[in-house]
């Protein structure tokens, strides 16, 4: 049973430290993409033509930052439509399901190198199934958050009053981090920044909690990870060792 609680734990906090990086990777790019293209505003056209152009673009970029958040809590489809309602292109129309999903504007070049690899393998039948099994920790996040509050507030297993505060905050940020992805997921629902943010924060507290409470495990697991380290660093260096002085005496 304990077994079983651990590894749901451990794969709920995996899952909201995922969405944690994620979403802050997102907007990073995001940020890089439309400082692009306001250093690239002032070439070619007519004013009107260049401000057209630029808002389109930064649309385009906002609507695929929207959607690869939101894939992660609905269906892929869902999240496209959302992003294409939210993130409409100067002149009132919207842009194509294949521009947001890409991030490239119709006609454009795709992405190629390390880039182009993880956004083919986002939109891959491998990258939606793991995105669709994140999906189902959502609801236990909200539920096991809701249980760690109830264990900080009931005391007692040996809990110091550090260790109830943080629990209870750690349950708090599930509670409130779970619970948004599985209205997002059930309800279909279109989650402004502000939701987003509870979750990448919510989420980032919980699992921080998490290894808070874990901490002798999570230090004795890094040891032994360490350990093999240098157990296989030292086998490697005698086989060179033995390679160098077989080559040249």
């Amino acid at each position: 049973m304990d077994v079983g609680k651990n590894v749901q734990k451990a794969l709920t906090n995996g899952w909201y430290s995922w969405q944690a990086i994620a979403i802050a990777r997102d907007s990073a790019a995001y940020n890089r993409t439309v400082q692009a293209i306001k250093d690239t505003r002032g070439q070619g056209g007519s004013a009107r033509s260049r401000l057209k152009a630029t808002r389109r673009s930064q649309g385009l970029a906002g609507a695929h930052r929207y959607y690869k958040n939101m894939r992660r809590l609905q269906s892929d489809r869902l999240a496209l439509g959302h992003a294409q309602t939210r993130y409409p292109r100067s002149g009132g129309t919207h842009h194509r399901y294949g521009e947001i999903r890409t991030g490239v504007p119709r006609g454009g070049a795709p992405q190629t190198g390390w880039r182009g690899t993880m956004a083919r393998f986002g939109t891959s039948r491998i990258g939606s199934t793991v995105r669709a099994g994140g999906r189902l920790l959502a609801p236990l996040g909200a539920v096991t958050g809701g249980y760690d509050i109830y264990r900080a507030l009931r005391g007692g297993e040996g809990m110091s009053t550090t260790d109830r505060v943080v629990t209870g905050l750690g349950g708090a940020g599930g509670l409130a981090a779970g619970g948004l992805a599985t209205y997002a997921l059930v309800a279909g629902a279109a989650l402004g920044p502000v939701g987003l943010g509870i979750i990448a924060v919510g989420g980032a507290v919980a699992a921080g909690a998490w290894l808070y409470e874990n901490r002798e495990a999570v230090g004795e697991a890094a040891k032994k990870v360490v350990d093999v380290g240098k157990k296989a660093f030292e086998g490697a260096k005698d086989i060179g060792k033995k390679v160098w002085k077989g080559l040249f005496g």
